[in-house]
This record gives structure tokens, sequence and C-alpha cells, in this order.
């Protein structure tokens, strides 16, 4: 009688790995540089990483304006969950802005769409989250995703190119040397390398 062979053990199973960071937080080379420029002017209070409550009645107001520009303000009530954006309060001039970053090739058409109705919410709340938390009245809002692609004249009214960085926050900021997103370039650094 032969004895029964066990078999070997399975291994463990696969875990998901994916980021579970918002797509509008990445390229940190050209955030860092935005945020440090507005720091050092002096003039802007800026706020890394701000989470913004959403209420469904933004998400709603988003949904029917079909991710387009609405002039409204509303209230804080029935906020459910938030959005991280980098956040910029001009308080002296009553302004706030609330940011994403994009980096070249790294977003799909659907997750830009994301970017930009999160920020389209987050604008709707903004004055009254900024109100009710730091005590801040603010009148006027901006949202904006600053992508370092993107093109001054091929730019819609929520994107920000590199180019429109100082006029638009009336700073200094020289653009800097953003690292490319191509795998051949990559490839030819590597093999210039010293051995």
């Amino acid at each position: 009688m032969t004895k029964a062979r066990s078999l070997p053990r399975l291994p463990p199973a696969r875990r998901r790995t994916g980021s579970a960071r918002h797509p509008g937080r990445c390229n940190d080379v050209l955030r860092r540089g935005v945020l440090a420029a507005l720091r050092a002017s002096g003039r802007y209070a800026v706020f890394a990483n701000a989470r913004i409550p959403i209420s469904d009645a933004a998400r709603a107001a988003v949904r029917r304006a079909n991710g387009a520009y609405i002039s409204a303000s509303l209230p804080l009530d029935g906020a459910r969950e938030t959005v991280t954006v980098d956040l910029v309060v001009d308080a002296a001039n009553g302004w706030a802005g609330a940011f994403a970053f994009c980096g070249r090739g790294a977003h799909s058409t659907l997750a830009r769409r994301k970017i930009a109705a999160d920020l389209r919410a987050a604008e709707l709340l903004l004055c009254s989250h900024l109100a009710a938390a730091l005590g801040v009245p603010v009148k006027t809002v901006t949202v904006g995703i600053i992508d370092h692609a993107a093109e001054p004249d091929e730019s819609d009214d929520i994107t920000i190119a590199p180019s429109e960085i100082a006029d638009r926050f009336e700073i200094v900021f020289e653009n800097p040397k953003l690292e490319s997103f191509d795998p051949n370039d990559r490839a030819k650094a590597v093999t210039r390398l010293p051995r």
C-alpha cells in the first residue's frame, strides 16, 4: 500500500499592491517647487495634503454641470467624504485655492476626470470649510490641476501650465527640471552612468 502523497502547500494569496494615493497627488518634483515658492512669497499660507469635506449635494451639482465651473458655495451639511488637495490661502485678499498636480503620462482620461470632479466638488464647499475650520473669511475660491505637460494654448479652464504659475500666483517661480516619464530616456540615463 502506498502512502498518500501530500500536496505542497499553496503560496499565500497574492496581495494587491496598488497605490492608495489619489492620482492628483503625483509629480512631487513640480509639487515641491511650487509649494516652496508659494511659502517663500510670504503672501500665502500653504497647507499640503489638506482634507476638504465633500457632500452628496456637491457631487450631484458637479454631475449636473458635467464638470463645468459652478458659481455657488454650499454649506458643509451632509459632508460624508473628504478630498485631499494642496490648499493655498491668501487671507488678506479673501482668496483660497485647492490644487492637484499631474505628471506627463501619469494619468488616464478617466483619472483626470476624477481629479477634476473632486476639485470642482471641493470648490463648492471650500468657503464654508475655511470659515468653520480656520475662521478665515474667504470670498473667492479657485481650483486647478497644475500639469507639467500642459501647454498654455491647449489648456482648459481648470488646467494650469508651468509657464502660467508665476503669473497666476504673482510669485517668482523658476520651472524646475522635470523628470521625463519616457522609459527610453531612463534607459539612456542608466547607460551613461560611470562603471
